[in-house]
């Protein structure tokens, strides 16, 4: 009596209905939701990660943790704490410069210079990550993990055992 009221559903029925390809097409947006609920889960755990990695190594440089938290703050504790604060403001300077020409020019001589500005900020930043690797006490090994690898290696600086030695631009303004 029940398979009157409710029938049973089967493949054929929803084929005859709808047809293969569609099936097909809500099987992959079903997959893709799922996946994609997956992976915003994971980047929250990544994120979190982070924070807290970067809060530590914050700490262990003698500068308060919730200061790692706030986007642009950060990279100027980061540079105070293994280079110079001057430094930071040329490095905004300077990737502010190559966004700006790059994104407001259609002129191929203007977009060259614009990559060549993202190049030398590309360079500073490696130029921090050296000096990050050398106030923790690491060397060039560690250095090159940083700039590869940057999100992994500010982890294992949080959470290892690595300890701030100081700055080598420490007494310089």
């Amino acid at each position: 009596m029940d398979q009157e009221i409710f029938p049973r559903i089967s493949y054929d029925m929803c084929t005859s209905i709808h047809g293969k390809g569609e099936i097909f097409m809500i099987t992959l947006y079903n997959l893709y939701m799922a996946n994609m609920a997956g992976a915003t889960i994971f980047l929250i755990i990544w994120y979190i990660l982070l924070a807290v990695g970067g809060w530590k190594m914050f700490e262990k440089a003698g500068e308060a943790g919730w200061k790692a938290l706030i986007p642009i703050y950060n990279y100027y504790v980061l540079f105070r704490i293994c280079w110079t604060t001057r430094m930071f403001w040329v490095w905004i300077l300077v990737s502010f410069a190559a966004g700006l020409l790059g994104g407001m020019s259609s002129n191929t001589m203007m977009v060259s210079f614009s990559n060549a500005l993202s190049f030398v900020s590309a360079i500073m930043l490696c130029v921090l990550y050296y000096n990050l690797s050398a106030a923790y006490g690491h060397g060039i090994g560690y250095f090159i993990g940083l700039v590869f690898l940057t999100n992994v290696f500010i982890l294992i600086l949080g959470f290892g055992s690595s300890r701030y030695v100081g700055s080598r631009y420490r007494y310089t303004v």
